[in-house]
């Protein structure tokens, strides 16, 4: 079984597994789950299993990253096997999580990403938005262009705009909409456009243009995002919004 396994290469440093996966993660993934269903009830053989695996990943799993991705597999298991209010589930959070040296390297990581991806950023006028929305206006294709002008318009994210159920109302405030259903947000904040709001009614009509096709739109995604690489670098809308 797995845990046979993780005891091997916990005392060898080596082990043969049942499975044909080559990498730490697949195999985790694949076995893990069967060896719950062998020893749901045994919070014991639990706590041992997962020191174990703590171990093998640890020892295995050099970058952070990829660790981290996969104790986030095993929460959600383990949350969806035992409960999230389970002591099987809260056991994790000190036995296979992240340490704080770790925490703290992760955390500058990401902070240097955020400074290198807006460190080239470069302005783009209302003229110049404008002067694209006048292009795909010309464009035979209906669905792509819309979202990305609604995009343009409002500065929603993509996954906000595609949704069924995205709506808006316009805010007292001018040149501001209130948006429904916004992403990663934990307020009801409002949504904010370009100082003159480059038409309203392009963001009507992506709403209605979803709600009639919204499985095409979804297929449409990646055809959007290649059309925006070719027009403008990563992160040059982030000026306006």
């Amino acid at each position: 079984m797995f845990i046979d396994n993780l005891v091997e290469f916990k005392e060898t440093g080596s082990a043969k597994f049942d499975s044909d996966k080559q990498t730490t993660s697949a195999i985790v993934k694949e076995l893990l789950p069967k060896q719950f269903n062998v020893n749901k009830k045994n919070y014991k053989k639990f706590t041992n299993l997962i020191d174990l695996l703590n171990f093998y990943v640890n020892s295995s799993l050099p970058k952070l990253n990829t660790k981290v991705m996969l104790q986030s597999y095993v929460r959600n298991l383990v949350k969806d096997t035992y409960g999230a209010g389970s002591k099987h589930y809260l056991y994790l959070k000190d036995a296979f999580s992240m340490t704080s040296e770790e925490k703290k390297t992760r955390q500058s990581d990401a902070q240097e990403k955020v400074i290198e991806n807006n460190q080239n950023q470069i302005e783009v006028t209302v003229a110049q938005l404008k002067l694209f929305i006048d292009k795909l206006n010309t464009t035979k294709f209906k669905i792509i262009p819309s979202i990305i002008k609604a995009q343009i318009a409002c500065g929603g994210r993509l996954i906000e705009i595609l949704s069924s159920e995205f709506q808006f109302i316009e805010s007292k405030k001018e040149n501001y909409i209130i948006q429904n259903n916004v992403a990663k947000n934990r307020s009801d904040d409002e949504r904010v456009s370009d100082s003159v709001f480059i038409a309203l009614s392009f963001i009507l009509q992506i709403s209605l243009l979803i709600k009639s096709c919204y499985l095409t739109a979804w297929c449409a995604t990646s055809c959007m995002y290649a059309t925006l690489d070719r027009v403008f670098c990563h992160g040059s809308f982030s000026a306006l919004w």
